[in-house]
């Protein structure tokens, strides 16, 4: 398991802040780190800068915790992104994720192909110390297809990855993708759009942030905008019944805007059947709200969101 028990913060208690490292910005680091932290084995942090590196496209880091405590973390630049129709360039607001094999996988906002973002793997070196090695999973070229992955990517148990675009897809207002590996090492990763959403009324646009895999494979999320007021929506997505047919889409909530809250921007997370999540505005004083989201039906529809199930230790 990735991740550990998180400690334990009594009330009152002040809490040490420690700064673990300062990035330069320099061509050896990187610079302004939008996303979250993945721990790996032995504690090790894994994470990514939007900008910096040797192209100034952004990086992939690690930080390594000292031997004897006190001392000083090591930072090491894993990748630095190029930019371009052959690399990735801007990881944004995505969490890397992992397998069980310690490669990481992430999300670019720009480069590839058509400049629309990239879905890279980071696979580690195969002696301590060596280079790891980056793959281009995925080229998103726009129009029917998605653009401009903003979030991060949830992985199942046989490996398949999903996520979001903020735009693209049939109606030019985002997507959920999957990618499936391929049967061969080395082959081609599969892309499909499972869903497009529309900007029609009932249906929300514009995802930002990650996917969570439930019970049964569904999938839920939120969209910034879309819905009756433009607020914002929490969605789920339901697999098909039969192996390649259609995704059903689910709209859960519709914001208002008003004491409800609006836009949420990130995802939702699972426990005992309800969804909790965030809003960056609205609310009682128009300045953002953390919501829960009880199923209709509580008792025949048990919500179990999977959160670090699926991943494993980064060795």
């Amino acid at each position: 398991m990735l991740l550990a028990a998180l400690p334990f913060f009594t009330s009152g208690a002040s809490a040490q802040l420690t700064t673990l490292h300062n990035f330069t910005g320099n061509p050896s680091d990187g610079s302004t780190p939008y996303s979250g932290l993945l721990i790996g084995s032995g504690g090790v942090l894994y994470g990514t800068t939007s900008s910096g590196g040797t192209a100034k496209h952004g990086t992939v880091f690690s930080l390594t915790p000292p031997v004897t405590q006190g001392g000083a973390w090591t930072e090491a630049v894993l990748y630095s992104f190029a930019g371009g129709t052959t690399d990735g360039a801007t990881p944004c607001y995505g969490t890397l994720a992992v397998d069980s094999n310690g490669v990481l996988y992430g999300t670019t906002e720009f480069g590839g192909t058509k400049n629309d973002g990239t879905v890279f793997s980071l696979t580690p070196p195969v002696t301590q110390g060596g280079a790891w090695t980056e793959s281009l999973i995925y080229s998103f070229a726009g129009g029917s297809d998605g653009a401009t992955p903003l979030a991060g990517l949830a992985m199942e148990a046989q490996g398949v990855l999903y996520g979001t675009t903020e735009f693209g897809g049939a109606g030019a207002d985002g997507t959920v993708f999957s990618l499936t590996p391929p049967a061969k090492q080395g082959g081609a990763w599969t892309e499909s759009v499972l869903y497009s959403f529309t900007d029609l009324v009932g249906d929300g646009k514009n995802p930002f942030s990650a996917l969570a895999i439930g019970s049964g494979g569904v999938l839920y999320g939120t969209t910034n905008y879309g819905g009756t007021a433009n607020a914002g929506t929490v969605f789920s997505l339901t697999p098909p019944v039969t192996q390649g047919g259609a995704w059903t889409e689910t709209l859960l909530y519709d914001f208002t805007g008003l004491t409800d809250g609006s836009l949420p921007a990130a995802g939702v997370i699972g426990s005992n059947g309800l969804l909790y999540g965030t809003t960056q505005a609205g609310g009682a004083s128009g300045r953002g709200t953390v919501f829960s989201l009880t199923p209709k039906n509580s008792a025949a529809s048990r919500i179990d969101l999977m959160r670090v199930d699926w991943l494993r230790s980064a060795t």
